[in-house]
């Protein structure tokens, strides 16, 4: 949220979200704070990192953090994370999306033919097997 909202905006735009999922049936809400700051390969600072202050403030149980885990950062800043790499290493759906999101970075094109048939669980790009 901007710096120009007035106070309480994200506390307000919170309970306004709550109020619409109760009313559709939702009956819990689980959220992640990342307190951790992103900076894409130019050093720029691209999520500052948040422990969660703003649902803390509105009653939510914060109950610790979750296993600490090396996330793979691409060189914009952005996680690839593990769900993304099993999709290519797999062949799942959507695996075409995350391919593309790797070689828009910069990882090599797959040489034609080398991708594996739908569902074999092998890949011979280096990118997809996390190496």
């Amino acid at each position: 949220m901007l710096d120009e909202c007035p106070a309480n905006s994200e506390s307000w735009f919170l309970a306004r979200c709550f109020e619409a999922l109760l009313a559709s049936g939702v009956r819990g809400v689980v959220s992640f704070a990342d307190p951790a700051p992103r900076r894409n390969n130019a050093g720029f600072l691209i999520a500052v990192g948040h422990v969660g202050t703003i649902y803390q403030a509105s009653n939510a149980a914060y109950c610790g953090r979750a296993t600490p885990r090396t996330v793979k950062l691409l060189p914009n800043g952005t996680v690839f994370n593990g769900k993304t790499a099993q999709k290519i290493r797999k062949q799942e759906q959507g695996h075409e999306y995350a391919a593309a999101q790797l070689i828009a970075l910069g990882a090599p094109v797959p040489r034609a033919g080398s991708d594996p048939p739908s569902g074999s669980g092998t890949s011979c790009s280096p990118w997809a097997r996390g190496t």
